[in-house]
């Protein structure tokens, strides 16, 4: 991703979802990993939210007064705009119910601090 020395214009996208959402009868954390490793980028992690809600207002916690099982999850991935732009057009049919955002980043190489 990052060269020794040089700069890239890098930046961080993240899909919002939750743990319910689907795709083609598997759980869509499962497919946008998958999609992401098969592209070629440098990484991604799956974070899973302990309390959330989205658009619909409908909170999803691991509270054991709720019987929701569906918890937040949040794909990051880091890499150029370009990447990251040909795999979201790539990934479109499957994020129909997800927020995504993308925010420039800037990667630290401790050797050069």
């Amino acid at each position: 991703m990052e060269d020794r020395g040089q700069q890239h214009s890098l930046f961080l996208v993240r899909i919002y979802f939750n743990e319910d959402n689907l795709y083609k009868e598997r759980p869509l954390s499962d497919y946008l990993l998958n999609e992401v490793e098969k592209s070629g980028l440098s990484g991604a992690t799956v974070f899973r939210g302990i309390m959330g809600f989205g658009v619909h207002h409908h909170v999803h916690t691991t509270s054991l007064l709720r019987l929701t099982e569906s918890l937040p999850l949040i794909l990051e991935i880091m890499d150029t705009e370009q990447k990251l732009l040909e795999l979201l057009q790539k990934l479109k049919p499957a994020l129909n119910e997800c927020t995504i955002i993308k925010i420039p980043v800037e990667s630290i190489n401790l050797d050069f601090l």
